[in-house]
């Protein structure tokens, strides 16, 4: 950033990097704050934000009261989910929703992005007493404490698209304590001859566990 001189203007170092409707985020080692660009206007290797506490949509509530130097950065805010719905198939499919600027106004838009996703799970990996070591794991519904998370753990159970495709029936449930999907040892009433597999991931969250 290079300057910010009055509660509704900032100048930042890059051209044509924002523009009118872009939601920002600014911050700096003590601070941020959200904000919707209401104008921008780049000139040589600077570009002016002007923000507007109305006259947009979502628009902002109030102007930025904090106060910003040089050594704060700026950048567009990246707001993305993912969830489980049927597809273009008729079957589950993974959909991500994300934001993005359609002509000034903020937009959600839909794709997506893999089909024949029978179940999706997230489950928080927590430290509850400061050591940044794992001491449970809880889903979303159970968080008591937010700031104990300090990894995030995602678990896909994908099927294939045709039945009949091993030779017995399978299904899979979510153990959450090892935030993974594991084959039932007598198959559910629902269970199919579809092939099946379990795809996982861990997510550290670094400014945690540093």
């Amino acid at each position: 950033m290079v300057s910010h001189a009055t509660p509704d203007t900032l100048v930042v170092d890059q051209s044509n990097a924002f523009a009118a409707g872009d939601i920002v985020v600014i911050s700096d080692l003590d601070q941020a704050s959200v904000f919707q660009v209401s104008n921008s206007s780049t000139s040589g290797a600077q570009t002016t934000l002007t923000l507007s506490a109305s006259g947009a949509t979502p628009g902002n509530a109030t102007l930025l009261s904090n106060n910003y130097d040089t050594q704060a950065e700026a950048g567009k805010l990246e707001t993305q989910m993912f969830y489980i719905k049927n597809g273009l198939n008729g079957k589950p499919a993974l959909f991500k929703t994300a934001l993005f600027n359609n002509s000034g106004i903020p937009q959600l838009q839909e794709i997506e992005l893999a089909s024949d996703i029978a179940d999706f799970q997230v489950v928080y990996s927590l430290d509850t007493n400061g050591d940044k070591i794992i001491d449970a794991k809880q889903n979303a519904a159970a968080m008591a404490d937010w700031n104990q998370v300090i990894g995030i753990n995602i678990a896909l159970l994908t099927n294939s698209s045709n039945d009949n495709v091993v030779p017995e029936k399978t299904s899979f449930s979510f153990d959450e304590n090892l935030a993974t999907f594991i084959k039932n040892v007598s198959p559910a009433a629902s269970a199919d001859r579809r092939l099946k597999r379990v795809f996982r991931a861990y997510i550290p969250l670094r400014n945690r566990i540093l």
